[in-house]
């Protein structure tokens, strides 16, 4: 009886171990590097927005898109375009200033029904 129960142990061990391990791979997998990936839209804009808005926005979304359009509105590490789209930036190096005209590489994520905005994150500039 001993043995049995040992046994049992050794084998909850085992599974426990495996259905962690298998947990950890599949939660953890390899993180994308969005500005080295090949864009698959290039849009102004007003496009972007007009698209989402007649199509919903399922063939955008998680996708690496170019952006391009004028700055409205600025924040700490996120500009609005033409206020049509929110983009995050991941490090925002450049000085830039509403009015500018800018092109921007980044994940749409998705829409904000609230401000009517396409969002973009892990955005870097592209001119």
């Amino acid at each position: 009886m001993n043995r049995r129960k040992w046994t049992f142990a050794v084998l909850v061990a085992f599974f426990t171990l495996a259905m962690v391990w298998l947990g950890y791979a599949f939660l953890s997998g390899e993180h994308r590097s969005i500005s080295e990936e090949e864009a698959v839209f290039d849009l102004s804009a007003e496009q972007l927005f007009m698209d989402w808005n007649r199509e919903g926005g399922k063939r955008f979304v998680d996708q690496t898109i170019i952006a391009s359009g004028t700055i409205t509105e600025m924040e700490k590490n996120s500009v609005i375009l033409d206020n049509k789209i929110q983009v995050n930036f991941i490090d925002m190096a450049l000085e830039l200033s509403n009015g500018d005209s800018l092109a921007i590489k980044g994940r749409c994520v998705g829409y904000d029904d609230l401000l009517e905005l396409v969002k973009i994150d892990q955005a870097s500039i592209v001119n």
